[in-house]
């Protein structure tokens, strides 16, 4: 049978579909999809706007060709929400990303960028509060913990700072931006030119561009 996934501009099956909106689980929760036909499975994914006419036009002729195709609705969002990011639109990326958490709040990078928005709308208790529900959900995702080492890191919260940096580089040791943070840690907070060198040098092996 054939997914597609809701977006912003989502609408139910049209007369000429044969397929269905039906609900799904999706790492202890449910979420949302278009489902049609009955064979060997085929993923549609969706352009950032969801599941528009046209996609459900696509998922309509995998199954008319005897395939099963499937997509998540909460990636829709996701996409919207980067698409209004990328175009400085904060408050309508901060929108989708909690439509996306609405229906997946497992999205791991959902949290991740609703916390960015908040940051870069100025509310780091709300950033703060994203990134820590993305660590309920997965203790060990170094892109929260980098991230609430930059903000302690901005506002002077140097040793909270520092166990965050640790904890994402103790998870992905590989994590250049980690590294780079924390060498500016040792460079600004505590002067401590040797450690802040290794830890510049390891970013530069890391992500040398």
């Amino acid at each position: 049978r054939v997914w597609a996934t809701v977006g912003d501009m989502a609408t139910a099956p049209g007369q000429n579909s044969s397929g269905e909106m039906v609900t799904f689980p999706r790492n202890g929760h449910h979420c949302e999809g278009y489902l049609v036909g009955s064979g060997p499975g085929v993923i549609v994914v969706q352009e950032w706007w969801g599941l528009v006419p046209h996609i459900r036009d696509v998922a309509d002729r995998f199954a008319a060709a005897g395939f099963t195709a499937a997509a998540d609705v909460a990636d829709s969002y996701f996409g919207l929400g980067d698409a209004h990011r990328f175009k400085g639109e904060l408050k309508e990326a901060a929108t989708a990303y909690e439509q996306a958490l609405q229906r997946n709040p497992a999205h791991l990078d959902a949290w991740t960028n609703l916390g960015i928005v908040r940051a870069e709308q100025g509310d780091g208790e709300g950033a703060r509060a994203a990134w820590n529900s993305a660590l309920k959900v997965k203790p060990t995702w170094c892109k929260a913990h980098t991230n609430l080492g930059g903000l302690a890191f901005n506002e002077k919260r140097y040793d909270e700072a520092r166990v965050e940096f640790t904890s994402s580089l103790t998870w992905c040791p590989d994590n250049a931006v980690a590294h780079y943070m924390m060498g500016k840690l040792w460079d600004e907070a505590w002067h401590d030119n040797r450690r802040a060198q290794h830890e510049y040098e390891m970013t530069l092996q890391l992500d040398p561009l």
